[in-house]
């Protein structure tokens, strides 16, 4: 995916910033820690929360469709985390490792898992509001211009593997040297994208602006 680093660090900087936040409260003492509700309840909150941002963070954001990969590997890391967090737990004075947390850690995250699609939907619908139709009515239509021994006309076409599944769209690769127009007006500028005879992209696909110009086109459902 070609991101920018303000991109990154906006997907993975609550996920740090939950990891960070349960090691901290895994490394008070058990005087330190005065909270009123049940042990069980603030273990599954910690990990309805870390589940839900790493599975945003996996899934690039919650304009992008779910896949039960992302869902998995949520659920994963965060359960490996939580074991690796009672493991911790043993070091500090007056804390034990629990099993019965790492059930509670599951049960949080699981939960966050399951509800993850369904807020993912919502934010799709919500950032959707306000777009244009297009001028027809009908699909969009994508063009890549590509060339042999392209390497960034490869990263092109596995961002658009994952983009065009989400939108209603009528796609089409073109080799730029077949035609000498083609090859005349757009040859050095490969890989070139073009939405609706416009150009769209060209050398390297940002996949986030990509999504952002083809939201009047995105599949709600």
């Amino acid at each position: 995916m070609s991101s920018s680093p303000g991109r990154r660090l906006a997907l993975w900087f609550p996920v740090a910033g939950a990891l960070g936040l349960i090691y901290f409260v895994s490394s008070r003492t058990a005087q330190q820690l005065r909270y009123p509700g049940p042990d069980y309840l603030a273990h599954a909150m910690e990990y309805f929360f870390l589940a839900l941002v790493l599975a945003r963070a996996l899934n690039r954001g919650m304009r992008t469709r779910v896949s039960g990969r992302v869902l998995a590997l949520a659920l994963g890391l965060s359960v490996a985390w939580a074991i690796t967090d009672e493991v911790h737990q043993r070091f500090v004075d007056t804390r034990i490792s629990s099993w019965e947390d790492v059930v509670s850690d599951t049960v949080g995250a699981t939960l966050a898992c399951l509800a993850f699609p369904y807020l993912a939907a919502m934010a799709r619908r919500v950032f959707s509001r306000g777009t244009l139709p297009s001028a027809s009515g009908g699909p969009a239509q994508l063009t890549l211009l590509t060339r042999e021994d392209c390497h960034l006309c490869q990263e092109a076409k596995i961002v658009l593997d994952r983009v065009i599944p989400d939108h209603d769209v009528e796609f089409e690769i073109l080799d730029v040297d077949s035609s000498r127009e083609l090859s005349s007006r757009y040859g050095h500028e490969i890989p070139v994208l073009l939405l609706n005879g416009s150009k769209a992209s060209k050398l390297r696909m940002d996949e986030t602006k990509l999504r952002r110009r083809l939201r009047p086109w995105s599949r709600l459902t």
